[in-house]
């Protein structure tokens, strides 16, 4: 699998940050580094709060604001292919990204 040189994280099209160093860590998990964007802070509440429940092997957590943070993720490649992701994990003090 070719990996690009970078993707830009979406969501609901809005484009949150940027992510390098893409790989397939564990299939269908994949891997990267993120420079976030400018994020409306309750969609990062949720999502800074599904990253702890993941860590922390719980149930995952209603979204502490609107139920759509869960959906509407991508990632779009430079030539503009887009693809549906999952919620990302996304450690915003690290810059380390997870999604699958």
């Amino acid at each position: 699998m070719v990996t690009p040189e970078y993707l830009t994280l979406f969501w609901n099209g809005r484009p949150l940050g940027r992510i390098t160093e893409v790989q397939v860590f564990d299939w269908p998990w994949v891997h990267g580094r993120f420079a976030p964007g400018d994020w409306p802070p309750d969609l990062r509440a949720s999502v800074e709060a599904l990253a702890k429940a993941a860590d922390s092997d719980n149930d995952l957590p209603d979204p502490p604001y609107q139920s759509g943070h869960y959906d509407g993720w991508s990632v779009v490649d430079p030539a503009g292919v887009t693809t549906e992701i999952g919620v990302p994990k996304v450690d915003f003090a690290t810059g380390d990204i997870e999604w699958r």
